[in-house]
């Protein structure tokens, strides 16, 4: 009976340690789902953990004990922060869009594409990452004025589960060497089986000019987006390798490489040598000459 009063007791310390809860993310004005969106959990201010929104805006929220607000934020709406006790299935968020200046160029012929990045090496270095986890290296312009960009390129592992990934490519200004402030755009795009071991991701549409001074660009792990219909995916098993080109201290000076779990700390940190070498991801942009 002891035995039995035990077991059960640490059953309840386990039930009470971690709560879910299934939320929806929507627009305060349209109603419609906000896709993507970070949700980042605080324990009195501090981020302690944190997931996704889907495409249809769903999420699972896991609420360890001493979690106290959740953050929900996202590119296009105005961050929304609320106490664990007070959180309702529909989150709204109010609408606050940001938009690039808009971006008109007259090319007199067919205008020539060249790549500014750092290329992959015939010899593939991969390292993991997971959810939440943010990627960026310094894109430099070789020329003397502003440069339209038409596609981020990257290179990865094929991904070989039947569920998709999803990821956003992210920039930040160029500060001295380290990122500045994160530029209003951010594009989703899924890995799945059919996807090659380069990828281009289409950025005409989004107006976006290589600064002379350069940029930081990258990515930024979102994971196996939540699917209510199937069991969830542990942040592990959505975890994924990407290309990297390992440089020495001379090398990393023209590369400067930053990364951050943002579920973690809001902080950068500067790469640091594995091997004796420094990781620097085949990150790289296409853009118009």
């Amino acid at each position: 009976m002891k035995y039995l009063n035990l077991l059960g007791l640490m059953l309840a310390v386990v039930l009470t340690c971690t709560a879910q809860k299934e939320v929806q993310v929507v627009s305060l004005q349209t109603k419609e789902p906000v896709p993507y969106a970070n949700i980042t959990y605080l324990k009195n201010g501090s981020i302690s953990g944190g997931t996704y929104t889907n495409s249809e805006g769903w999420a699972l929220l896991d609420l360890e004990e001493g979690i106290t607000d959740i953050e929900v934020s996202h590119l296009n709406f105005k961050t929304f922060q609320v106490h664990v006790a007070d959180i309702e299935e529909l989150i709204h968020l109010d609408d606050n869009p940001q938009v690039l200046q808009e971006v008109t160029l007259n090319f007199p012929s067919e205008p020539k594409v060249v790549f500014a990045g750092v290329e992959r090496l015939r010899k593939r270095h991969t390292m993991g990452a997971y959810q939440g986890f943010e990627w960026i290296t310094l894109i430099h312009n070789d020329f003397v004025e502003e440069k339209r960009i038409k596609s981020f390129v990257f290179h990865t592992k094929r991904w070989s589960r039947k569920r998709s990934l999803a990821m956003k490519v992210i920039f930040y200004r160029n500060h001295n060497n380290t990122p500045g402030e994160k530029l209003p755009v951010e594009v989703i795009f899924e890995l799945d089986r059919k996807m090659k071991k380069e990828a281009i991701i289409d950025l005409q549409s989004e107006n976006l000019l290589l600064p002379v001074e350069g940029v930081f660009a990258g990515v930024e792990w979102i994971g196996c987006p939540y699917d209510k219909d199937v069991d969830d995916d542990d942040r592990q098993s959505c975890s994924h390798s990407m290309v990297y080109v390992p440089m020495d201290e001379e090398q990393i000076k023209d590369h400067p490489t930053f990364s951050r779990y943002r579920y973690r700390s809001k902080e950068w940190r500067s790469e640091y040598p594995v091997l004796g070498y420094y990781p620097v991801p085949a990150f790289g942009l296409e853009i118009y000459e």
